[in-house]
């Protein structure tokens, strides 16, 4: 008897039938439990059943789930879908603020069009979340994705797309610092830390406008001088979540590929002092802090102003 045949008998067995569907069962309740607990969307068919998540076309008719692959980034799953970084992240509660810690197997909502997806609250109004989210009322309600029989009276737990968000809807934080620097703002010292401990990756060179030093996911990332926050957002150029200080002394330091930050910018930090974590957020290749010098406007080589290797 061939093995296809054997197998088949084997599963026409009562007992191995009930063996199987146990395990079935008891495997979907595990993966149910798991994405409860972390508070991530499921797909349902229409009798409530979960469905399993597949990998998400570049063209939607709306919003869509995805589950996140080995190797997928913010980054890279925005540019697959025709997406700002951003778009991503408003998109998914989870990932404000460390945009940069998906796990294989996670639940991701994908978005139409870039902008934020929101869930009405008790006591929301169309006019009090578009300015929350700075957009027109109109661009709420004209837009294709959201079902609003009467728009004056929006029902609680409906989903709605916000197109062109200028924010996620959290909290305020101020990202880039704009005007002259505080007269009270820390200045910098002219001495310079480490920021952290760890292995060189990558020297400046040209093309590599900074020091890539290699270390752990989350490992504290500290100002290399004191100084004032003029950013620390995420930065579309490939940089991920960036900060910047200005030491007022005609240098300011980049900070970039981070997995959270610790700062906001318009505030004074001291030398030393904890500013985010290492990730691999942006363009990045694994877990590492991509530190620039950037003095009188010019790129300058980090070796040269910290100390030496120990």
């Amino acid at each position: 008897m061939s093995l296809p045949n054997r197998l088949q008998l084997v599963r026409g067995r009562p007992f191995v039938q009930a063996l199987w569907r146990g395990l079935l069962a008891a495997a979907l309740t595990l993966g149910l439990a798991s994405s409860a607990l972390a508070g991530e969307p499921e797909a349902l068919d229409p009798e409530g059943h979960p469905l399993p998540v597949q990998a998400v076309p570049a063209a939607r008719d709306g919003i869509v789930l995805y589950t996140v692959q080995a190797g997928d980034t913010v980054y890279g799953l925005a540019k697959r879908f025709g997406l700002k970084p951003e778009t991503i992240i408003w998109a998914n509660e989870a990932l404000i603020g460390q945009p940069d810690r998906l796990r294989v197997g996670q639940v991701l909502r994908i978005l139409p069009v870039d902008g934020a997806y929101h869930v009405v609250q008790s006591g929301d109004t169309l006019y009090a979340l578009a300015r929350r989210f700075g957009v027109t009322v109109e661009a709420i309600v004209r837009c294709p994705y959201n079902h609003l029989p009467d728009p004056d009276r929006l029902r609680v737990g409906t989903s709605l797309v916000i197109p062109g968000a200028k924010g996620g809807g959290g909290v305020p934080r101020l990202l880039h610092y704009q005007g002259p620097i505080p007269a009270d703002a820390l200045q910098g010292t002219g001495s310079y830390i480490w920021p952290l401990r760890g292995r060189i990756t990558q020297r400046f060179h040209k093309g590599h406008p900074g020091l890539d030093i290699g270390a752990s996911r989350g490992t504290p990332v500290r100002a290399v001088d004191s100084g004032f926050v003029i950013q620390a957002a995420w930065d579309d150029s490939g940089y991920g979540n960036c900060i910047i200080i200005e030491h007022g002394n005609g240098v300011r330091t980049l900070y970039a590929h981070l997995s959270a930050y610790s700062v906001s910018a318009g505030e004074s930090v001291e030398k030393g002092q904890v500013i985010g974590e290492v990730g691999s957020s942006g363009r990045a290749t694994g877990p590492h802090l991509h530190l620039e010098f950037i003095v009188q406007g010019e790129w300058k080589d980090p070796l040269l102003f910290l100390p030496p290797l120990n």
